[in-house]
């Protein structure tokens, strides 16, 4: 992670790194060789070398980037992952609020600050009394800030607590379209399945990867069901062991993205099958992703390019 001083440099992550989701981290940041050219990014071995530390974090970018997920990371991380993770959405106004947050909640803790909900122009700032109590070494409180932006985490906290903070920006999918097939694939295979994105028909994996996929969410969802659907004897068959009901299933196969069956080149059937022979096909893994309710929430805003 970079600091403000034009000297900072990259090191090698440490050992402990490997007891952390990396694949997480490599969704949300991007690879090392990603952002190797690109200083304004954040690699994940600097994100872990920051975290590690004490001091406090900014992580900006779109609630569908997962912001809050890799806070959590980075309190796993850190030299205080023993200690409570406090997370907030709103601070108190009633001054005995704010002192038992900082003296008892709080205290010698690790705080997650979720101002993503705030996205207006000139929001009003917070209690400059709670925020210099929030940030006063006295409490030894490690704060992760959560926002879409530096100019509005700044707006909110005061630019003087904001400005010396680590910072993280995290970038939408759409920013991403080469990192697709690469990360379906780290998914795919952490689900132990020999699929790959490479072995699906030409349509089918042009279709997938024109896709303007915009939640990390739905893409892990997909990789689970291109398992499922291989591994099955029918497509009927991937359905029901997945869980959903048949028109939300054939819908989301035929209309939403538009795939064909068979799924797979028929070059790459053979190998596939041979090693997915006596393999169980029935996924208990995951509750199926509901795609009716998450389109009721406003969460269904993938589109074609």
């Amino acid at each position: 992670m970079r600091d403000s001083s034009p000297h900072s440099t990259r090191r090698e992550c440490p050992r402990k790194a490997f007891a952390c989701d990396q694949a997480i981290l490599l969704d949300l940041l991007g690879t090392e060789d990603e952002v190797r050219d690109r200083p304004e990014l954040v690699s994940p071995s600097d994100f872990i070398l920051a975290a590690d530390g004490v001091g406090h974090l900014l992580i900006t970018g779109d609630p569908t980037c997962e912001p809050l997920e890799l806070a959590r990371i980075a309190h796993k991380i850190s030299k205080r992952r023993g200690r409570p993770l406090v997370q907030r959405n709103e601070l108190p106004a009633d001054p005995a609020a704010q002192r038992a947050l900082v003296t008892r909640d709080a205290n010698k803790a690790a705080m997650i600050l979720n101002l993503l909900d705030f996205d207006g122009d000139n929001p009003e700032p917070f209690d400059p009394r709670l925020i210099t109590l929030l940030f006063s070494p006295t409490y030894q409180i490690r704060i992760i800030v959560l926002a879409r932006n530096v100019e509005l985490a700044s707006a909110l906290l005061g630019a003087m607590y904001v400005q010396p903070m680590m910072r993280v920006a995290l970038r939408p999918l759409v920013e991403r379209r080469s990192a697709i097939e690469p990360m379906l694939d780290r998914w795919l295979a952490a689900r132990g399945s020999p699929l790959r994105v490479a072995d699906l028909t030409p349509s089918n994996r042009r279709r997938i990867l024109k896709r303007n996929w915009r939640s990390f969410r739905k893409l892990r969802e997909l990789a689970r069901r291109l398992d499922v659907i291989v591994r099955a004897p029918s497509l009927n068959q991937a359905r029901l062991a997945l869980g959903v009901a048949r028109s939300t299933f054939y819908t989301w196969f035929g209309r939403t993205l538009k795939l064909e069956d068979p799924l797979v080149s028929e070059d790459r059937k053979p190998a596939l099958l041979a090693t997915l022979a006596g393999q169980p096909w029935r996924d208990h893994d995951e509750p199926a992703f509901d795609d009716e309710a998450s389109a009721e929430q406003g969460d269904d805003g993938d589109e074609d390019e």
